[in-house]
């Protein structure tokens, strides 16, 4: 996910084909960029309008472990980390009821500049059923 419009899509996408789960990422790096603020924002005000999907949506924290502290201290209950903080982080989002995920690689659908974002989420939700 690179920008609001992107979960609006995979969630119109996934009610499209009756999904009732969705899992999506932030776009590598995002909470130094966009910030974590900005990432539970977005996945708040989008997920009122799927309240019957169940989203899971994962900010990537690079390789910074005080932008994933941040998250869980706003509530972000999914983040990825890497680098030498990630146990120490992990132990915190245990607490916390939060999960550490492995950054997302491979089998993920990337709509950066993708005209039709849901129609692209749609196809991509269909080869997963």
């Amino acid at each position: 996910m690179h920008e609001p419009a992107h979960i609006r899509a995979a969630l119109d996408a996934a009610a499209a084909l009756g999904h009732d789960e969705l899992i999506v990422s932030s776009a590598p790096g995002a909470a130094g960029y966009a910030g974590p603020q900005w990432f539970k924002n977005v996945i708040d005000d989008a997920a009122k309008d799927h309240p019957d999907i169940g989203l899971y949506a994962i900010l990537d924290c690079g390789d910074r472990p005080g932008d994933a502290l941040t998250a869980l201290r706003l509530g972000v209950t999914d983040i990825s980390l890497t680098g030498k903080a990630s146990n120490k982080v992990a132990a915190i989002a245990k607490k916390l009821k939060a999960r550490l995920h492995k950054p997302a690689h491979g089998a993920s659908l990337d709509l950066i500049g993708v005209g039709d974002p849901q129609s692209n989420c749609e196809t991509w939700l269909r080869k997963r059923l």
